[in-house]
């Protein structure tokens, strides 16, 4: 945003107001001082709670895996920092996010690209890999297998997915035409699945 009185002119680069002098050739930066109430100029913290979109206690119960306004973190019940899990980016949007079997790993729905699909996560914050070409809806509820890398999900649609994690299979176990499939779980064993239908 350029702007100039006939003989220099003024502009903005990375926040800061900088004139430029043609007979110089030269730019030379503007200070601004703007003076605030001490009160203002203080760190806040804003409450998490009213952003908290969901929870997960880790398999051994020490940690959480936390979603709170589309963002992922995980973090120890009584010490250490609030990690973020995930893309540094504003552009996409996390929900449900749970921790797999094996502790070590987090399972979430991304919207990146603009479909949702399901993403694992490992504990130092990196994608490990990404569900893209199973058609999963929008996930509604996701239910973790306590002893095998595999998810129940329902979804908008009234059904009720079943999807091997380590082969990236889907299979449909329910289908609902009268409203979503709610309440799902899995044994103790991983071998009985039982669910709500409508």
């Amino acid at each position: 945003s350029p702007s100039g009185d006939g003989k220099r002119i003024v502009y903005s680069a990375g926040g800061d107001l900088y004139v430029w002098d043609p007979r110089t050739d030269g730019s030379t930066k503007v200070e601004v001082v703007f003076p605030s109430q001490r009160a203002k100029k203080a760190r806040r913290f804003v409450p998490a709670d009213r952003f908290l979109e969901g929870a997960d206690v880790h398999p051994e119960g020490h940690s959480l895996c936390l979603t709170a306004r589309g963002r992922v973190f995980r973090m120890g019940n009584w010490e250490g920092p609030a990690i973020r899990i995930g893309e540094p980016t504003n552009r996409i949007r996390y929900r449900l996010a749970r921790w797999l079997s094996d502790g070590s790993r987090i399972l979430a729905v991304s919207d990146e690209g603009g479909e949702e699909a399901l993403e694992i996560w490992n504990e130092a914050g990196e994608r490990e890999k990404r569900f893209g070409d199973l058609d999963i809806g929008r996930p509604v509820t996701l239910q973790i297998c306590p002893v095998r890398d595999e998810v129940l999900l329902s979804n908008h649609r009234g059904e009720l997915l079943r999807i091997d994690l380590g082969a990236g299979e889907l299979s449909r176990i329910a289908e609902s035409r009268f409203g979503r499939i709610a309440g799902h779980d899995y044994s103790s064993d991983g071998r009985v699945l039982p669910f709500g239908f409508p």
